[in-house]
Protein backbone atom coordinates (compact mmCIF):
# COMPACT_ATOMS: atom_id res chain seq x y z
CA UNK A 1 0.00 0.00 0.00
CA UNK A 2 2.87 2.55 0.96
CA UNK A 3 4.58 1.58 -2.15
CA UNK A 4 1.62 2.04 -4.29
CA UNK A 5 0.88 5.60 -2.55
CA UNK A 6 4.26 6.45 -3.49
CA UNK A 7 3.67 5.91 -6.79
CA UNK A 8 0.14 7.36 -7.19
CA UNK A 9 1.51 10.20 -5.97
CA UNK A 10 4.91 10.77 -7.75
CA UNK A 11 2.69 10.35 -11.05
CA UNK A 12 0.14 13.20 -9.53
CA UNK A 13 3.34 15.48 -9.02
CA UNK A 14 4.86 14.15 -12.18
CA UNK A 15 1.74 15.51 -13.66
CA UNK A 16 1.42 18.35 -12.29
CA UNK A 17 5.26 19.37 -13.20
CA UNK A 18 4.52 18.78 -17.06
CA UNK A 19 1.75 20.54 -17.00
CA UNK A 20 2.99 23.30 -15.21
CA UNK A 21 6.02 23.20 -17.80
CA UNK A 22 3.75 22.90 -20.32
CA UNK A 23 1.66 26.74 -19.09
CA UNK A 24 4.87 28.19 -18.76
CA UNK A 25 6.02 27.71 -21.76
CA UNK A 26 2.62 28.65 -23.28
CA UNK A 27 3.14 31.76 -21.23
CA UNK A 28 6.37 32.81 -22.33
CA UNK A 29 5.74 32.13 -26.26
CA UNK A 30 2.46 34.49 -25.45
CA UNK A 31 4.67 36.65 -23.98
CA UNK A 32 7.46 36.81 -26.53
CA UNK A 33 4.41 37.14 -29.34
CA UNK A 34 3.19 40.43 -27.87
CA UNK A 35 6.62 42.11 -27.52
CA UNK A 36 7.26 40.76 -31.15
CA UNK A 37 3.97 42.52 -31.83
CA UNK A 38 5.05 45.48 -29.72
CA UNK A 39 7.98 45.59 -31.45
CA UNK A 40 6.58 46.10 -34.58
CA UNK A 41 4.19 48.80 -33.70
CA UNK A 42 7.68 50.87 -32.76
CA UNK A 43 8.56 50.59 -35.68
CA UNK A 44 5.63 51.71 -37.78
CA UNK A 45 5.39 54.78 -35.18
CA UNK A 46 8.97 55.66 -35.47
CA UNK A 47 8.04 55.38 -39.51
CA UNK A 48 5.13 57.83 -39.18
CA UNK A 49 7.06 60.71 -36.83
CA UNK A 50 9.80 60.31 -39.95
CA UNK A 51 7.24 60.87 -42.46
CA UNK A 52 5.67 64.04 -40.50
CA UNK A 53 9.50 65.42 -40.58
CA UNK A 54 10.18 64.73 -44.31
CA UNK A 55 7.37 63.16 -46.58
CA UNK A 56 10.42 62.08 -48.64
CA UNK A 57 11.54 59.91 -46.15
CA UNK A 58 12.39 55.93 -47.21
CA UNK A 59 15.40 55.09 -45.63
CA UNK A 60 14.17 52.33 -43.00
CA UNK A 61 15.33 51.24 -39.92
CA UNK A 62 17.35 48.59 -39.51
CA UNK A 63 17.89 45.14 -41.81
CA UNK A 64 17.05 41.57 -40.51
CA UNK A 65 21.10 41.23 -39.68
CA UNK A 66 21.45 44.30 -37.71
CA UNK A 67 17.96 45.05 -36.08
CA UNK A 68 16.76 47.85 -34.46
CA UNK A 69 17.00 47.23 -30.84
CA UNK A 70 13.74 47.92 -27.82
CA UNK A 71 15.03 48.44 -24.35
CA UNK A 72 13.20 49.13 -21.13
CA UNK A 73 14.56 52.26 -18.91
CA UNK A 74 16.95 49.53 -16.95
CA UNK A 75 18.48 48.72 -20.04
CA UNK A 76 16.50 44.80 -20.56
CA UNK A 77 15.76 43.81 -24.08
CA UNK A 78 12.30 43.90 -24.93
CA UNK A 79 12.65 43.15 -28.86
CA UNK A 80 14.20 43.88 -32.02
CA UNK A 81 12.62 45.68 -35.11
CA UNK A 82 13.40 46.44 -38.56
CA UNK A 83 11.70 48.21 -42.23
CA UNK A 84 14.79 47.58 -44.61
CA UNK A 85 14.43 49.89 -47.68
CA UNK A 86 17.91 49.05 -48.81
CA UNK A 87 16.95 48.13 -51.62
CA UNK A 88 14.95 51.26 -52.73
CA UNK A 89 16.25 53.53 -55.58
CA UNK A 90 15.58 56.82 -54.32
CA UNK A 91 16.51 58.52 -57.84
CA UNK A 92 14.24 55.86 -60.03
CA UNK A 93 11.58 55.62 -57.29
CA UNK A 94 11.77 51.93 -57.69
CA UNK A 95 12.92 48.91 -55.77
CA UNK A 96 15.88 47.05 -57.32
CA UNK A 97 14.57 43.62 -56.22
CA UNK A 98 10.79 42.71 -56.30
CA UNK A 99 9.66 42.30 -52.92
CA UNK A 100 12.53 43.07 -51.13
CA UNK A 101 11.19 46.61 -50.07
CA UNK A 102 9.64 47.21 -46.91
CA UNK A 103 8.32 51.07 -48.11
CA UNK A 104 6.79 51.49 -51.41
CA UNK A 105 4.23 54.10 -53.03
CA UNK A 106 0.67 53.14 -53.11
CA UNK A 107 -1.85 54.66 -54.89
CA UNK A 108 -3.56 58.48 -54.66
CA UNK A 109 -6.25 58.16 -52.17
CA UNK A 110 -8.45 61.19 -51.90
CA UNK A 111 -5.83 63.54 -53.27
CA UNK A 112 -3.16 62.45 -50.98
CA UNK A 113 -0.06 60.21 -51.56
CA UNK A 114 -0.03 56.79 -49.64
CA UNK A 115 2.82 54.72 -48.78
CA UNK A 116 2.81 50.87 -47.97
CA UNK A 117 5.49 49.93 -44.98
CA UNK A 118 6.10 46.92 -43.93
CA UNK A 119 7.27 46.07 -40.51
CA UNK A 120 9.23 43.39 -38.55
CA UNK A 121 9.19 42.65 -34.92
CA UNK A 122 11.33 39.61 -33.20
CA UNK A 123 10.71 39.24 -29.28
CA UNK A 124 14.35 39.91 -27.60
CA UNK A 125 15.86 35.90 -27.87
CA UNK A 126 15.16 36.36 -31.54
CA UNK A 127 12.50 33.36 -31.87
CA UNK A 128 9.27 34.83 -32.53
CA UNK A 129 8.31 37.30 -35.57
CA UNK A 130 5.46 39.38 -36.53
CA UNK A 131 5.11 41.34 -39.67
CA UNK A 132 3.12 44.46 -39.49
CA UNK A 133 1.59 45.52 -43.05
CA UNK A 134 0.34 49.22 -42.53
CA UNK A 135 -0.92 51.78 -45.07
CA UNK A 136 -0.11 55.43 -44.63
CA UNK A 137 -1.68 57.99 -46.28
CA UNK A 138 0.62 61.56 -46.67
CA UNK A 139 -1.03 64.93 -46.47
CA UNK A 140 0.67 68.72 -46.95
CA UNK A 141 -0.63 71.63 -44.29
CA UNK A 142 -1.49 73.06 -47.55
CA UNK A 143 -3.55 70.80 -48.91
CA UNK A 144 -6.81 72.82 -47.67
CA UNK A 145 -6.46 76.66 -47.70
CA UNK A 146 -7.96 76.53 -43.83
CA UNK A 147 -7.85 73.47 -41.79
CA UNK A 148 -8.35 72.28 -38.20
CA UNK A 149 -9.21 69.38 -36.15
CA UNK A 150 -11.03 71.89 -33.81
CA UNK A 151 -14.46 73.67 -34.66
CA UNK A 152 -13.96 76.46 -36.85
CA UNK A 153 -16.80 79.45 -37.00
CA UNK A 154 -17.03 81.28 -40.24
CA UNK A 155 -18.86 84.55 -39.99
CA UNK A 156 -20.25 87.66 -42.22
CA UNK A 157 -17.32 89.40 -44.29
CA UNK A 158 -15.33 86.60 -44.74
CA UNK A 159 -14.19 86.14 -48.29
CA UNK A 160 -12.02 82.57 -48.67
CA UNK A 161 -10.30 81.68 -52.25
CA UNK A 162 -9.62 77.96 -51.20
CA UNK A 163 -11.06 74.90 -49.80
CA UNK A 164 -11.50 74.79 -45.59
CA UNK A 165 -12.02 71.88 -42.95
CA UNK A 166 -13.14 71.69 -39.75
CA UNK A 167 -14.32 69.04 -37.03
CA UNK A 168 -17.59 71.15 -37.02
CA UNK A 169 -17.98 74.25 -39.02
CA UNK A 170 -20.26 77.03 -38.24
CA UNK A 171 -21.51 79.77 -40.76
CA UNK A 172 -22.92 82.77 -38.63
CA UNK A 173 -24.26 85.56 -40.42
CA UNK A 174 -24.76 88.49 -38.90
CA UNK A 175 -28.51 89.43 -39.26
CA UNK A 176 -27.20 93.50 -37.54
CA UNK A 177 -25.33 94.18 -40.12
CA UNK A 178 -27.08 95.57 -43.63
CA UNK A 179 -27.27 93.04 -46.14
CA UNK A 180 -24.49 94.09 -48.16
CA UNK A 181 -21.70 93.08 -45.12
CA UNK A 182 -23.64 90.06 -44.03
CA UNK A 183 -22.53 87.61 -46.83
CA UNK A 184 -19.78 85.01 -46.32
CA UNK A 185 -18.26 83.77 -49.89
CA UNK A 186 -16.49 80.39 -50.38
CA UNK A 187 -14.61 80.05 -53.74
CA UNK A 188 -14.19 76.31 -53.27
CA UNK A 189 -15.02 72.76 -51.15
CA UNK A 190 -15.94 72.38 -47.69
CA UNK A 191 -15.02 69.82 -45.79
CA UNK A 192 -16.16 68.20 -42.37
CA UNK A 193 -15.69 65.81 -39.70
CA UNK A 194 -18.35 66.15 -37.68
CA UNK A 195 -21.30 68.28 -38.46
CA UNK A 196 -21.78 71.87 -40.50
CA UNK A 197 -24.11 74.13 -39.51
CA UNK A 198 -26.15 77.35 -41.35
CA UNK A 199 -24.54 76.54 -44.58
CA UNK A 200 -27.87 76.73 -46.20
CA UNK A 201 -28.41 80.15 -44.94
CA UNK A 202 -29.01 82.48 -48.08
CA UNK A 203 -26.19 84.93 -47.05
CA UNK A 204 -23.78 81.98 -47.29
CA UNK A 205 -22.84 81.52 -50.93
CA UNK A 206 -20.21 78.02 -50.93
CA UNK A 207 -19.12 78.05 -54.72
CA UNK A 208 -17.61 74.00 -54.23
CA UNK A 209 -18.97 70.94 -52.80
CA UNK A 210 -19.76 70.14 -49.02
CA UNK A 211 -18.01 66.72 -48.24
CA UNK A 212 -17.77 65.15 -44.89
CA UNK A 213 -14.59 63.40 -44.53
CA UNK A 214 -13.19 60.97 -41.90
CA UNK A 215 -11.00 62.49 -39.04
CA UNK A 216 -7.81 63.46 -39.80
CA UNK A 217 -4.22 64.02 -37.65
CA UNK A 218 -2.85 67.44 -37.31
CA UNK A 219 0.22 68.61 -38.53
CA UNK A 220 1.93 69.17 -35.38
CA UNK A 221 5.34 70.94 -34.45
CA UNK A 222 8.39 68.86 -33.11
CA UNK A 223 10.12 71.49 -31.54
CA UNK A 224 12.74 68.80 -30.54
CA UNK A 225 13.66 68.41 -34.34
CA UNK A 226 13.83 71.92 -35.33
CA UNK A 227 15.60 72.84 -32.45
CA UNK A 228 18.46 70.23 -33.32
CA UNK A 229 18.05 71.79 -37.36
CA UNK A 230 18.68 75.24 -35.82
CA UNK A 231 21.54 74.25 -33.70
CA UNK A 232 23.39 72.89 -36.51
CA UNK A 233 23.30 75.10 -39.31
CA UNK A 234 20.54 77.47 -38.13
CA UNK A 235 19.50 80.00 -36.03
CA UNK A 236 18.97 79.20 -32.17
CA UNK A 237 17.35 82.34 -30.43
CA UNK A 238 16.83 81.94 -26.16
CA UNK A 239 13.73 83.49 -25.29
CA UNK A 240 11.86 86.23 -26.83
CA UNK A 241 12.99 87.70 -30.51
CA UNK A 242 11.82 90.22 -32.63
CA UNK A 243 12.15 90.58 -37.02
CA UNK A 244 11.20 93.35 -38.68
CA UNK A 245 12.07 94.99 -42.27
CA UNK A 246 14.14 92.56 -44.64
CA UNK A 247 13.94 89.39 -43.71
CA UNK A 248 16.55 86.80 -45.26
CA UNK A 249 18.68 84.24 -44.12
CA UNK A 250 21.86 86.71 -43.90
CA UNK A 251 20.65 88.78 -41.96
CA UNK A 252 18.79 86.03 -39.49
CA UNK A 253 21.91 84.04 -39.22
CA UNK A 254 20.51 80.84 -40.41
CA UNK A 255 21.92 79.71 -43.53
CA UNK A 256 20.13 76.67 -43.63
CA UNK A 257 16.67 78.37 -43.68
CA UNK A 258 15.52 77.28 -40.02
CA UNK A 259 15.46 79.68 -37.47
CA UNK A 260 13.81 78.55 -33.69
CA UNK A 261 12.78 80.63 -31.01
CA UNK A 262 12.89 79.58 -27.33
CA UNK A 263 9.66 81.84 -26.28
CA UNK A 264 7.85 84.25 -28.32
CA UNK A 265 8.39 86.08 -31.59
CA UNK A 266 7.20 89.67 -32.85
CA UNK A 267 7.89 89.96 -36.53
CA UNK A 268 6.43 91.99 -39.53
CA UNK A 269 8.40 93.04 -42.90
CA UNK A 270 9.26 91.46 -46.23
CA UNK A 271 10.51 88.21 -46.88
CA UNK A 272 12.94 88.16 -49.43
CA UNK A 273 14.10 84.43 -48.58
CA UNK A 274 12.33 81.51 -48.11
CA UNK A 275 12.13 80.67 -44.47
CA UNK A 276 10.94 78.58 -41.53
CA UNK A 277 10.52 80.20 -38.32
CA UNK A 278 9.58 78.31 -35.18
CA UNK A 279 8.58 79.57 -31.74
CA UNK A 280 8.49 77.72 -28.92
CA UNK A 281 5.66 79.66 -27.75
CA UNK A 282 3.07 81.97 -29.56
CA UNK A 283 3.98 83.99 -32.29
CA UNK A 284 2.76 87.67 -32.84
CA UNK A 285 2.51 89.44 -36.37
CA UNK A 286 3.00 92.97 -35.51
CA UNK A 287 2.08 94.40 -38.90
CA UNK A 288 2.67 93.34 -42.81
CA UNK A 289 4.18 90.44 -43.48
CA UNK A 290 4.54 90.27 -47.03
CA UNK A 291 7.00 87.93 -49.66
CA UNK A 292 9.39 89.05 -52.50
CA UNK A 293 7.65 87.89 -55.61
CA UNK A 294 10.76 88.32 -57.78
CA UNK A 295 12.67 86.06 -55.29
CA UNK A 296 9.30 83.79 -55.10
CA UNK A 297 9.72 83.89 -51.50
CA UNK A 298 7.75 81.91 -49.40
CA UNK A 299 7.73 82.13 -44.95
CA UNK A 300 6.30 79.06 -42.59
CA UNK A 301 5.47 79.80 -39.01
CA UNK A 302 5.10 77.15 -36.83
CA UNK A 303 3.93 78.16 -33.45
CA UNK A 304 4.10 75.71 -30.27
CA UNK A 305 1.16 78.37 -28.64
CA UNK A 306 -1.02 80.50 -30.87
CA UNK A 307 -0.48 82.69 -34.22
CA UNK A 308 -1.70 86.47 -32.75
CA UNK A 309 -2.25 89.25 -34.68
CA UNK A 310 -1.99 92.09 -31.10
CA UNK A 311 -4.33 94.88 -30.86
CA UNK A 312 -1.30 97.50 -31.72
CA UNK A 313 -1.60 96.09 -35.39
CA UNK A 314 -2.40 98.52 -37.78
CA UNK A 315 -6.39 98.73 -39.05
CA UNK A 316 -5.58 97.59 -42.23
CA UNK A 317 -3.21 94.44 -42.56
CA UNK A 318 -1.34 92.31 -45.23
CA UNK A 319 -0.16 88.41 -44.07
CA UNK A 320 1.49 86.48 -46.66
CA UNK A 321 2.71 82.83 -44.93
CA UNK A 322 1.72 79.73 -44.07
CA UNK A 323 0.49 79.20 -40.64
CA UNK A 324 0.90 76.53 -38.13
CA UNK A 325 -0.09 76.80 -34.56
CA UNK A 326 0.16 74.11 -32.82
CA UNK A 327 -1.54 75.49 -29.23
CA UNK A 328 -4.61 75.76 -30.84
CA UNK A 329 -5.72 79.44 -32.45
CA UNK A 330 -5.15 81.85 -34.78
CA UNK A 331 -6.88 84.90 -33.55
CA UNK A 332 -6.49 89.12 -33.36
CA UNK A 333 -6.70 90.75 -30.23
CA UNK A 334 -9.25 93.44 -29.81
CA UNK A 335 -13.12 94.83 -29.54
CA UNK A 336 -14.74 93.15 -32.58
CA UNK A 337 -15.64 95.07 -35.93
CA UNK A 338 -13.23 97.62 -34.51
CA UNK A 339 -10.68 97.60 -37.60
CA UNK A 340 -11.00 97.92 -40.92
CA UNK A 341 -9.51 94.52 -43.49
CA UNK A 342 -7.88 91.85 -43.26
CA UNK A 343 -5.79 90.43 -46.28
CA UNK A 344 -4.54 86.88 -45.85
CA UNK A 345 -3.03 85.24 -48.59
CA UNK A 346 -1.75 81.23 -47.94
CA UNK A 347 -2.25 78.73 -45.34
CA UNK A 348 -3.84 78.43 -42.16
CA UNK A 349 -3.18 75.12 -40.25
CA UNK A 350 -4.51 75.16 -36.67
CA UNK A 351 -4.73 72.29 -33.98
CA UNK A 352 -8.00 74.10 -31.76
CA UNK A 353 -8.78 73.76 -28.55
CA UNK A 354 -11.20 72.07 -26.72
CA UNK A 355 -13.73 74.73 -24.82
CA UNK A 356 -13.12 77.49 -27.51
CA UNK A 357 -15.99 78.61 -30.03
CA UNK A 358 -13.47 78.94 -32.83
CA UNK A 359 -10.35 77.99 -33.79
CA UNK A 360 -9.89 81.30 -36.15
CA UNK A 361 -11.49 84.20 -34.82
CA UNK A 362 -10.04 87.55 -36.87
CA UNK A 363 -13.06 89.49 -36.16
CA UNK A 364 -11.56 92.54 -34.79
CA UNK A 365 -11.61 93.02 -38.77
CA UNK A 366 -14.64 93.86 -40.32
CA UNK A 367 -13.46 92.81 -43.76
CA UNK A 368 -11.80 89.61 -43.90
CA UNK A 369 -10.34 88.19 -47.38
CA UNK A 370 -8.38 85.62 -47.67
CA UNK A 371 -6.10 84.09 -50.89
CA UNK A 372 -5.05 80.71 -50.95
CA UNK A 373 -1.60 80.33 -52.48
CA UNK A 374 -1.47 77.41 -54.45
CA UNK A 375 2.13 77.55 -54.98
CA UNK A 376 2.66 76.40 -51.61
CA UNK A 377 1.14 73.22 -52.95
CA UNK A 378 2.33 73.18 -55.94
CA UNK A 379 5.32 74.72 -55.61
CA UNK A 380 6.52 74.96 -52.36
CA UNK A 381 9.69 75.91 -51.18
CA UNK A 382 9.65 76.51 -48.09
CA UNK A 383 12.55 74.03 -45.73
CA UNK A 384 11.72 71.46 -43.31
CA UNK A 385 7.48 71.33 -43.64
CA UNK A 386 6.42 68.89 -41.55
CA UNK A 387 3.49 66.96 -43.12
CA UNK A 388 0.75 64.71 -41.67
CA UNK A 389 0.62 60.94 -42.07
CA UNK A 390 -2.66 58.76 -40.98
CA UNK A 391 -2.97 54.82 -40.59
CA UNK A 392 -5.71 53.76 -43.27
CA UNK A 393 -4.89 50.08 -43.03
CA UNK A 394 -3.48 48.23 -40.84
CA UNK A 395 -2.73 44.37 -41.21
CA UNK A 396 -0.51 41.59 -39.90
CA UNK A 397 0.49 39.24 -42.10
CA UNK A 398 3.11 35.99 -42.65
CA UNK A 399 6.06 35.94 -44.33
CA UNK A 400 4.69 34.31 -47.61
CA UNK A 401 2.20 36.94 -48.08
CA UNK A 402 3.43 39.32 -51.10
CA UNK A 403 4.17 42.92 -50.31
CA UNK A 404 2.70 45.42 -51.22
CA UNK A 405 -0.46 43.53 -51.28
CA UNK A 406 -2.26 45.35 -53.83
Amino acid sequence: MSLFLIIFIGSLISISLLRAQFYLKAVHIRKASLDALYCAESAIQRAISALRANYEWREGFGTQNDPVCVRWKDGQVIGWYWIDNTNWDSQNNTCLVSGKCDIVPGPLQGGRQTLWIRAWGQDADRKVTRVLFVKVAIGNPADYFVSTVGDLRVGSGVNVSGDILGRNIIFEVNESLPPQFRSIEIDGNVLYINDIQGAQDPFVDIKGEIIKIPPITFTSVDANYYQKLAKENGRYIEGDFTISGNINKEILGASNGVVFVDGNLYLCGEVEESLIIIAAKNIYITGDLTCNSDTNAQIGLLACGDIIIPEDAPQNINIDALLIADGGVFKAEGIKGSKDTLNFEGVINVRGKEGIRTAIDLNVYSHRNYTYDLALVQNRNIPYLPFNADIIKWEEADFQTPFPPE
